[in-house]
């Protein structure tokens, strides 16, 4: 995704430029509020928008009020140093469509922003290695064939040929998949991960899942 990114502070600007780009979007960031508004409602198109000031600049809530009374219509995260009730809700109202507080993690960064990506438009099929899903039916062809995944297994296989060629931590499985950050649910990302390779081997694909030691999983690497 081609993501616009409003940050005033130069050093969190390039972590989260590093770890979007890692995570293989393309991130443009403005420091300048009235470009970045500009920027929100003109072309070319950003397929979402993060917005992050820090607490000594300007009000983060009016941005976005801004940005959407100038037209910015792309799905919109939130990230604010405000935790309380009111703030979130002000947030939301302004027009945000994820608040998210700081401290946070930021796998739960990430996996936010691939949620908002589920809504831009993209294509229904995703096909890779004779394994065909489709998005819309949730239903999966291998090498021709049905076969029969849980909802999860599905979310999996999913989100697994969607990030095709890269490497994908367990801990952005655990927060897109499962929605969160713990630890300890690491041990059920590599259950459902040997589920869906048994499945997958019995269709006649047992090597389209690689295992990257000490770090996650990829297909097509």
């Amino acid at each position: 995704m081609r993501i616009l990114l409003i940050e005033d502070d130069r050093r969190q600007a390039n972590r989260l430029v590093r770890a979007l780009e890692e995570n293989g979007h393309k991130a443009v960031t403005f420091r300048s509020e009235p470009d970045g508004i500009r920027a929100s409602s003109g072309e070319p198109r950003f397929d979402i928008a993060v917005v992050d000031l820090s607490p000594w600049g300007s009000d983060a809530v009016e941005l976005v009020r801004a940005m959407r009374e100038a037209g910015c219509d792309i799905p919109l995260l939130l990230l604010s140093g405000r935790g309380e009730v009111e703030d979130r809700v002000e947030g939301l109202r302004a027009g945000a469509d994820v608040y998210l507080v700081r401290p946070y993690a930021l796998a739960e960064f990430l996996a936010r922003v691939d949620s908002l990506g589920r809504r831009v438009e993209r294509p229904t099929m995703l096909e890779w290695g004779g394994v065909v899903v489709d998005a819309v039916s949730r239903t999966t062809l291998i090498q021709g064939s049905p076969v029969a995944l849980t909802r999860t297994e599905f979310n999996l296989l999913e989100y697994l040929i969607l990030k095709r060629g890269r490497v994908v931590t367990r801990s952005q499985l655990r927060a897109t998949i499962w929605n969160s950050d713990l630890e300890g649910h690491t041990r059920v990302v590599d259950v459902y991960v040997h589920y869906l390779r048994r499945k997958l081997a019995d269709a006649g694909v047992p090597d389209l899942i690689e295992t990257v030691r000490k770090v996650g999983y990829s297909i097509g690497r």
